[in-house]
């Protein structure tokens, strides 16, 4: 487990402080893991676990913009993933939390038209995932 796990048990608590200060000890973590180990993909597959649990919360904390940027990483990280081990059918799942994550901020921000085609994005994901998609 990584250490996002840990983070979402302070999240839990309501403490943003001791959350952020937990999201940049795993962040740091595990991009110093990528750097050791680049052909590895289970650091970015952390990193990315880590910026949607972070994404989240900046969102739940009204922080639309610093979700965006998170869930926005994250998403490449788990398209670069998908598209490197396609076999990997988790990596365009969590590829897809990323987005959705990310149209639910904008619609809670009032921006329904971006938080629509994200959620298209979203579902045209999954059709993929299921076989009737391009």
């Amino acid at each position: 487990p990584t250490e996002s796990h840990v983070v979402t048990t302070f999240e839990l608590g309501g403490d943003p402080a001791t959350s952020a200060r937990a999201y940049e000890r795993a962040l740091g973590l595990n991009r110093e893991l990528e750097r050791l180990n680049p052909e590895a993909p289970e650091a970015r597959e952390s990193i990315g676990s880590v910026l949607i649990n972070r994404g989240r919360s900046r969102a739940k904390l009204g922080d639309v913009a610093g979700a965006e940027e998170d869930l926005g990483e994250a998403a490449r990280l788990f398209e670069e993933l998908g598209q490197a081990f396609p076999d990997k059918p988790l990596y365009p799942v969590n590829l897809a939390k990323a987005i959705d994550l990310i149209g639910s901020a904008l619609a809670d921000a009032g921006r329904s038209e971006d938080a629509a085609r994200a959620y298209r994005r979203v579902i045209g994901i999954y059709e993929k995932l299921a076989g009737g998609g391009a």
